[in-house]
């Protein structure tokens, strides 16, 4: 995969195909046009004590039971994912084509901040996360890019990515971040995942937005183990003593712009669009949990009517 130094080029059909100004639907992120779209929901991580339990939920009520267990030391967990659907069945609520995380775990705050950052306990024990907003698992990628190369008549995709992630890009405001080693101490680590030259490149600009572009094939995302190869692999994190990573594409489309997929960064899913026969591949597909969504669908975190 190759860095393309004409970005703007490259993606001038999205900003032909997105909404300026924005309207409020999915739309302000994903272009118009395509015959059918699938919405694809980012699975959670949950976690539970291998021995014990978790003291109760939400933190700012239960501060001194979870300062006690905390100061017992570093305790082994268990991890595992959670679906949304699995997550709707825990909650007794509906999981839908347009669900809200928040509607759907029952969060009883009605601001967006709560209803993206709190957490739940299963019944069993697990402490479950809200699902990353703008970043598609590593995981689930290859399943995806496998689905999408059995749909296209060309290998040759563009990939762009957001230039807002911290330390993706140098920028007048600086790169720095902090790293915690196992013993709790701190090191700051200069410098950006890519070049001072594509830093300082022209980006593809869309509505709020500015991106870096990547030329590839579908092939590179299709690899269990595609981190290792894209060229913003964070190799200063690994350094560090971090597993290798990299992060998740924000859009990807085909040269022939037949499909194309985002995964904008106030997103708990990344949406897709294409022909029919694509997006129901997607949503039968093994590893992906999605469900098809109608042309100008609402994704806001109150958009949810059913889980009311």
């Amino acid at each position: 995969m190759e860095w393309v130094g004409d970005g703007a080029d490259a993606g001038r059909w999205l900003v032909e195909r997105i909404d300026d100004p924005w309207r409020g639907s999915m739309h302000d992120v994903v272009p118009r046009g395509f015959p059918s779209y699938a919405r694809v929901f980012h699975p959670t991580d949950a976690d539970r004590p291998m021995a014990g339990q978790w003291p109760p939920l939400p933190y700012a009520r239960h501060l001194r039971a979870w300062d006690a267990f905390m100061a017992h030391g570093v305790h082994d967990v268990e991890r595992r994912s959670v679906s949304w659907s699995e997550a709707a069945a825990m909650h007794g609520t509906t999981w839908h084509p347009l669900a809200q995380w928040g509607s759907l775990v029952r969060q009883t705050t009605d601001t967006w901040e709560s209803s993206v950052a709190d957490e739940f306990l299963s019944a069993d024990g697990w402490r479950v996360r809200p699902p990353q907003q703008g970043q598609l698992d590593a995981a689930v990628w290859p399943h995806l890019a496998r689905t999408l190369a059995a749909h296209s008549d060309t290998d040759e995709i563009f990939v762009a990515l957001w230039e807002g992630h911290g330390a993706l890009v140098e920028s007048t405001s600086g790169t720095g971040r902090v790293f915690l080693s196992s013993d709790g101490q701190a090191a700051a680590a200069g410098g950006a995942v890519l070049s001072r030259e594509i830093s300082a490149a022209p980006r593809l600009k869309l509505p709020n937005r500015g991106f870096v572009v990547f030329r590839g094939t579908i092939g590179e995302l299709s690899a269990d183990d595609w981190p290792l190869d894209v060229p913003w692999r964070d190799r200063i994190a690994e350094s560090y003593g971090f597993a290798p990573s990299a992060l998740s594409p924000s859009i990807v489309w085909s040269s022939d712009q037949a499909w194309v997929t985002v995964s904008e960064v106030d997103l708990d899913s990344t949406v897709v669009g294409g022909p029919p026969a694509l997006i129901d591949a997607v949503c039968a597909a093994e590893g992906i949990e999605a469900l098809p969504i109608d042309e100008g669908a609402h994704l806001d975190w109150d958009a949810d009517k059913v889980n009311r």
